[in-house]
């Protein structure tokens, strides 16, 4: 069963992301994918943090490849050529899959051999939709479709996209190649909506699978922001020149974010433009796009000069406003700390005078000293309490109302709380009546397996005597061999009569003439009633017909699926019978009323003399029950389907009758059905 699941190679590419990659790896390893047919591989873009050293330790199983630059599109074909997949699975080092990922993905790129891509549906950390693919945005910027939308299963479907994104997606590797690896000019951003560009180009088809999720830490890789938006925009302007580069000229500038860039990442930008316009176009129409570019790189280069200014300036009033702000705190802080110096002064100085002006009455004011000494000092704490005790009177304040607000919650929480009791109640008794239901179950169960030890007993016994029957028929058949070899010496003798002048010329031309004209004398003058049919009919007297076995293939069945039975009859006469078989069916609990039948079926057979039948039954336990006698299918002379009660056990009996419903015999068996 394995091995028809496709071998899926799933490439991660790392850089510095060794935090990142337990949580990772992990979840891959948790995935619902047969592991024989899943490869693994991480691609280290030169990381400088003992990542490389870290997987071989804790993920042996893993197989790692250096790259030789960090270049996140060079890393990618490298794990592409090294995999061994007819799939292969791009995933970001700060993702976490779900169990069914993979799984999905490859669900529904099988559906079509024509789909070279599926995307998975990529989820934030707090739940929100990430990206569910690409879409255009005006100049030539692509962007994640459903970014941060809260996930209301508004995107659940199955549809085909513009362009997936390589935090998760799954290649069919063919396509890959028929379109060409990842355009490694591009190396970050932009690469998966240029690969998806060409797949559309070779009549590929892209889609975007609801069910497979990924949860992705944004910005995991803590890349410098002026550096990503380099990339943004370098690569938003090569995807241009590389497939529209008469558009260049009126979509340089975009949104604005390039005049924002330094002078280093515009130079290189630049040059970047130029060397692709080279490489796609040739020398010649590549030179004559550029100098196009010539008035609109000057204008972009002075607004960029400006916005400069305007954002060194911006920081500069930020950095003096700071800085004022600082000092002046600074000023306050050492007033109130020169405040705080002089009040102690003072106070030393009239503790020193007054001091000397209680000296002679010391022993007997000194309670009344310490006294106004201690009012002082609590003077001046009532005052700083009286500002605590206000700032503390709006703290309590707003504490009260969060007391309020969580007492709210607390009360809302009780009552959800004493709902789930009260729900746990009646599910307690629910349970309670359900075990005194499955006690008397089991009771009937072990009832019925009794009667059932019964009957198999039953069923041995009837096998012996048919095994005895079997013999008696073949001594009779032995008799009816030698009978025969005495009838064909007979028949030969009666045919040398025939054949004797006697018979030919006296007693055929004389005698027998004579014979029926007294035989017609006879019946003129005496008339006597015909002796019945010549028709021969079996009834319960000369009982020849029985039913040898009947017998379930399964001893459980499933309703809604085809289950076998056989039923063989046995015809211990010398002739040919024709007779009916019935099945008729009703629920075990109401067996004391035959007539409440579930179903009943009829058909007819032929038993050969001497010999048996075995009719094959097919019954779903619906609606279709089919007969076989020798491999043809039997016309059903009649049948009756009632409503299926949810019963586990039901009783089929097998009926043999003759054609006028004289019953000859009959057996039953009990089945438990599964639903």
């Amino acid at each position: 069963m394995n091995n028809k699941k496709p071998l899926v190679s799933v490439v991660v590419v790392n850089h510095n992301g060794k935090e990142l990659l337990k949580n990772c790896f992990n979840s891959l390893a948790n995935l619902d994918y047969p592991r024989n047919r899943l490869e693994l591989s991480m691609v280290d873009n030169l990381s400088k943090d003992d990542s490389v050293g870290y997987v071989k330790r804790c993920f042996p199983q893993i197989n790692v490849f250096k790259n030789t630059c960090n270049n996140y599109c060079k890393a990618n074909n490298l794990g592409i050529k090294k995999s061994k997949g007819d799939y292969v699975a791009m995933l970001n080092n700060d993702t976490v899959v779900d169990k069914s990922w993979l799984r999905e993905l490859v669900k529904v790129i099988g559906r079509d051999d024509k789909i070279g891509a599926v995307g998975s549906k990529i989820l934030l950390s707090n739940g929100k939709i990430q990206s569910i693919g690409h879409e255009e945005f005006p100049y030539y910027y692509w962007g994640d479709k459903g970014f941060l939308e809260k996930d209301l299963q508004q995107y659940s479907e199955i549809r085909s996209i513009p362009s997936v994104s390589n935090c998760s997606a799954l290649y069919r590797k063919e396509a890959l190649y028929n379109a060409g690896l990842f355009d490694e000019d591009f190396g970050m951003y932009m690469e998966d909506v240029d690969i998806s560009f060409r797949l559309k180009q070779k009549r590929w088809k892209i889609f975007y699978a609801p069910n497979s999720k990924v949860y992705h830490k944004l910005h995991g890789s803590n890349q410098n922001e002026e550096e990503r938006r380099f990339y943004i925009e370098k690569n938003r302007l090569l995807f241009i020149a590389k497939y529209f580069p008469e558009k260049l000229k009126e979509n340089t500038i975009g949104y604005g974010n390039v005049a924002h860039l330094n002078t280093f990442y515009f130079q290189r930008l630049l040059l970047d433009l130029f060397n692709k316009l080279l490489k796609h176009h040739g020398d010649d129409k590549g030179k004559r796009v550029f100098s196009g570019l010539y008035n609109t790189i000057k204008k972009t280069e002075a607004y960029r000069q400006h916005c400069l200014r305007i954002d060194s300036e911006r920081k500069s009033l930020d950095s003096e406003e700071e800085r004022k702000n600082y000092q002046e705190q600074q000023n306050l802080i050492n007033q109130r700390n020169q405040e705080l110096a002089n009040l102690n002064n003072e106070l030393q100085s009239r503790e020193e005078h007054l001091k000397s002006e209680t000296q002679a009455v010391r022993e007997r004011d000194t309670k009344l000293n310490d006294f106004t000494v201690r009012l002082e000092v609590q003077k001046e704490k009532i005052q700083h309490l009286d500002k605590e005790i206000q700032g503390r009177t709006q703290f309590t304040q707003g504490q009260e109302q969060r007391i309020q607000e969580q007492q709210n919650l607390i009360n809302q929480r009780n009552q959800e709380l004493a709902n789930l009791n009260n729900e746990l109640q009646s599910r307690e008794e629910h349970l309670k009546s359900e075990t005194q239901a499955v006690r008397e179950r089991d009771t009937k169960l072990n009832d019925f397996t009794v009667r059932l030890e019964d009957r198999s007993r039953q069923i041995m016994n009837l096998e012996n005597d048919i095994a005895g029957l079997d013999n008696t028929l073949k001594r009779k058949a032995e008799q009816s061999i030698r009978q025969d070899a005495a009838i064909a010496e007979m028949n030969s003798k009666i045919s040398a009569i025939y054949n004797s002048h006697t018979y030919r010329f006296i007693v055929r031309p004389i005698i027998w003439p004579s014979v029926r004209f007294a035989k017609a004398i006879v019946k003129i003058f005496k008339w006597q009633p015909k002796e019945g049919s010549s028709k021969r009919k079996l009834t319960k007297e000369k009982q020849e017909v029985y039913i040898a076995q009947a017998c379930s293939k399964n001893a459980q069945v499933a309703y809604g699926q085809q289950n076998e039975y056989s039923l063989k009859l046995t015809n211990k006469g010398f002739r040919e019978e024709e007779v009916r078989a019935h099945v008729d069916i009703w629920p075990y609990k109401l067996r004391s009323h035959p007539d409440r039948h579930y179903a009943f079926f009829v058909t007819k057979v032929s038993i050969p003399p001497l010999g048996s039948t075995t009719i094959k039954i097919l019954y779903d336990w619906e609606t279709q029950m089919v007969f076989f006698s020798n491999g043809n299918r039997l016309e059903i002379i009649d049948s009756w389907r009632g409503n299926m009660e949810k019963e586990q056990l039901y009783i089929m009996e097998f009926l043999v009758a003759t054609s006028e419903n004289e019953r000859l015999g009959k057996l039953e068996i009990l089945q438990r059905v599964k639903f």
